[in-house]
Formats: C-alpha cells, structure tokens, sequence
C-alpha cells in the first residue's frame, strides 16, 4: 500500500522575477521597475509556477530540498549581465 505523497520544499529562492518591489508603494514607480529589467529577461509567473508543478508531480519517495530559480543572465543577487 502506497501513502499519500506529502509534498516538502525547504526553501524556494527566486532572484530577478517580474514583479518588482518599486512598483509596490511607497514607491509606486512604474518607470523604476521597468528600469530594472531593462536588457534582460526576467522570470516570468509561469517560470515559478512550472517549477513548483515539476516539484509537486515528483514521485512519493522523492523530496526537494531546496530549490534555487535564477534567469540565465542572472549570475547571483548582484550580477545580472545586460545584452
């Protein structure tokens, strides 16, 4: 008899996504948050959500710790190439 799958992340980590803090108030700046992805391709919702998917359909006896989503050109927090 199989158990039911319990699903258990330790941490999910996302760098540069698409929803920005400056477009958030006190900041409220459209211009700001557009600014911060400028050359580059951030994640997109779907990016996070297809992961957390990838995540959730693994098989019962498998566990993902620790799961890290950076864009390619996201080399750390700091470093983002701009092409």
């Amino acid at each position: 008899m199989q158990s039911k799958k319990a699903i258990a992340i330790a941490a999910l980590c996302l760098l540069t996504t698409g929803a920005v803090l400056a477009k958030l108030p006190p900041l409220n700046d459209e211009q700001k948050a557009k600014a911060v992805y400028q050359g580059m391709e951030p994640l997109t919702a779907e990016d996070v959500a297809d992961a957390i998917l990838w995540v959730a359909t693994r098989p019962p006896h498998v566990n993902i710790a620790e799961m890290v989503i950076t864009p390619t050109a996201q080399g750390s927090l700091t470093k983002v190439h701009r092409g």
